[in-house]
Order: C-alpha cells, then sequence, then structure tokens
C-alpha cells in the first residue's frame, strides 16, 4: 500500500472514531449520567466534571496549580424540578491553590432512566464548617457554622447559619429565600448572569423587587445573595419595578400593577441614571443593542381599525391601538417597524 493510501485509511479512522466519540457525548449530555458522584454541573459560569467524587484539572491562571472539586456529601433527596422524581443535592469544596475551600451546593436531577443532570452550583462559604442538608417544602436548608464579622479565617467557625434556597428549573440555578423574623419563606432572590453583570433579584413583601447589580471582575465568583458591596449598583425606589433583562450597559425595566400595558425603563449602568421610559405591551424583545415592543398610541379606536372591538365591549373590556417599533439603546431613539394592531385593555 502506497504512503497516500495509508494516509487516507488513517483519517478514515479518525473520523469514524471522532463522529461516534461526540455522539457519546451528546447522549450522555441528554441522557445523564448513571452516577451522580460522575456528575458534570456548572460554577462560576464553567463546567465541572466529577470522576468517582473528584474533578482535577489545571488551574485558569495556566500556572502550576490545579484547581480540584470533590464531593463532599451532606446530601438532601427532594424533588427540586416538580417531576414527581426524586432528586438530590449534596456539597462539593473546590481548592485551586491558594488556602481557601470553598463550599457549593450542588443539584442533581433525576430522569425518568435513572440517570442524572446536573444544576448551576451555589457557593455556601469559604472554609465554613458544614453541619445538615434538608429538603423541606420545596426549600433546600444548608445549615453551617462560619466565623464572627471581624473573625480572622485561621478562626474556628462558631456562628451557626442556616442558608434556605430555592430552585429555578428555567435557569437551572438555585436563588436564596430571605426568612422573615418568623421563620417563614418571605422574599425570594433571585440570580442573573450575564456576560458583564451579575444581578440579583429581592422580591418585597408587598409588590416589585429590590435589584443589585455587580459588575463582573474575572475570576470572581459571585454566590446567589443579596449582599452590597463598594461599586455596586442597587434601586430601591419602592415602587413597583422589576428586572427584566440587561443589554450591554443598560439595565430594562418593567414596572406596573396590572396587566398590559405596563411601564418600561432604561437605567444606563455607567451613567447610573434612569434615561428612557415608555409603556409597552408584549410581546418584547431584547437582543443586538435594541429594545422591540409594541407601543401604545392616540389613535381613536373604531370598527374600521379593531375588528374585535365590540366582542371586546360585549365582554366588559376595553382596546387600544399599538404600534411596533424599535427602540435603540445607544441613541435611544424609536423607529416604527410599520405594523399596527389592536390590543385588548382591562
Amino acid at each position: 500500500m502506497n504512503r497516500l493510501g495509508l494516509i487516507g485509511i488513517i483519517f478514515v479512522i479518525a473520523v469514524v472514531g471522532g463522529f461516534f466519540l461526540l455522539n457519546n457525548y451528546i447522549y450522555e449530555e441528554k441522557q445523564g449520567v448513571a452516577d451522580y458522584r460522575n456528575l458534570t454541573f456548572m460554577i462560576a459560569g464553567e463546567p465541572v466534571t466529577l470522576v468517582d467524587g473528584v474533578s482535577e484539572v489545571p488551574a485558569p491562571d495556566g500556572g502550576a496549580s490545579k484547581t480540584i472539586t470533590r464531593y463532599f456529601g451532606n446530601e438532601a433527596e427532594g424533588d427540586l424540578n416538580g417531576d414527581a422524581i426524586p432528586d438530590i443535592v449534596f456539597l462539593v469544596t473546590q481548592e485551586s491553590g491558594g488556602s481557601g475551600t470553598f463550599f457549593y451546593l450542588v443539584g442533581a436531577l433525576q430522569t425518568p432512566a435513572g440517570t442524572w443532570n446536573g444544576t448551576h452550583a451555589v457557593l455556601i462559604g469559604d472554609r465554613i464548617a458544614p453541619q445538615t442538608t434538608e429538603y423541606r417544602e420545596g426549600l433546600m436548608i444548608v445549615n453551617y457554622a462560619e466565623r464572627a464579622p471581624g473573625e480572622p479565617m485561621t478562626a474556628q467557625p462558631s456562628v451557626g447559619k442556616s442558608l434556605y434556597l430555592k430552585y429555578d428549573p428555567v435557569t437551572n440555578q438555585f436563588g436564596e429565600v430571605v426568612q422573615n423574623f418568623e421563620g417563614e419563606s418571605a422574599y425570594e432572590t433571585k440570580c442573573h448572569d450575564g456576560a458583564e453583570y451579575f444581578t440579583v433579584t429581592r422580591g418585597r413583601a408587598d409588590v416589585g423587587e429590590d435589584i443589585l447589580v455587580k459588575e463582573k471582575l474575572p475570576g470572581v465568583t459571585y454566590p446567589c445573595r443579596y449582599t452590597v458591596s463598594e461599586g455596586d449598583i442597587q434601586l430601591t425606589n419602592g415602587n413597583a419595578t422589576y428586572y427584566f433583562d440587561i443589554e450591554g450597559h443598560f439595565l430594562v425595566l418593567d414596572s406596573g400593577t396590572a396587566p398590559h400595558p405596563r411601564g418600561l425603563a432604561i437605567y444606563d449602568l455607567d451613567k447610573r441614571k434612569e434615561v428612557y421610559t415608555d409603556k409597552y405591551n408584549t410581546p418584547i424583545e431584547v437582543a443586538n443593542g435594541t429594545v422591540t415592543y409594541w407601543q401604545p398610541i392616540a389613535t381613536k379606536v373604531d370598527a374600521k381599525n379593531c375588528p374585535k372591538l365590540s366582542e371586546y365591549t360585549a365582554q366588559g373590556l376595553g382596546a387600544g391601538i399599538e404600534r411596533h417599533v424599535t427602540l435603540t439603546l445607544s441613541t435611544l431613539k424609536i423607529a416604527p417597524t410599520g405594523e399596527e394592531r389592536c390590543s385588548v385593555r382591562q
């Protein structure tokens, strides 16, 4: 056989082998793993895959140190995602060559086939003393001891603490649930991890939510907790305002206590001030530096521009005319798309 033919055979073998490896990887990603001690989950946006409970990879700085993640235990069982199949949460530790030992809670979601898929891990703390982990009425409760404020990291953890967490199937993440002084779940915390910003929202007892925006720094892990640090942006005006999205350095906010149309506001994170307000109706899309939505306009409603007007009024409802517009965030200018519609009003 000549050299060219041999090279061709080797190439075909490599392609076929790669195809089967890729298919096996995709299959495992969809089907899950048979043992959750071999789970793949996310820490700070990076995948971690345990093999017999351990992951060992080069540290992100490219030095000689390694990032070692270990299964720690403290398991608790419960149905995290509401599919009537019991899931498991457990703690892992992660070390990266320094003095810190970071503890995380990880969820292992069980499939109907009895295999497991991982969640995003949530940071519990550095060099804490874990006690127990519980599942109670849809919440994960991590009990541990930490140091008193002002104590050095070398001090023995002695202050008991319980962290209440709730799993969000949409984001595949855990959020903190703040307890009121009667011990009931009062204000749920949710987190949104973007390219440049990490946002934490905290519900209020009445309406609206507090919004905390942190500009992300390289190599920093942000726990899903409403903890204000120097340089953070915090919106707590008491109004019925809610986080919607972040596009570039613009925070998109929704507001109101009634059905649509609702309030739309744009907050410039660089200038730290609100730069745009309007009314909007759904669907709304935030992408590529723009916000596209349906904008109510003052056009008088009649049977010609609103064919369902009589149907709405017979039900005791109203109607309004809206135009489809695109807001360019860099200029804060609106461009109509040319579409108009009649929408029901309550």
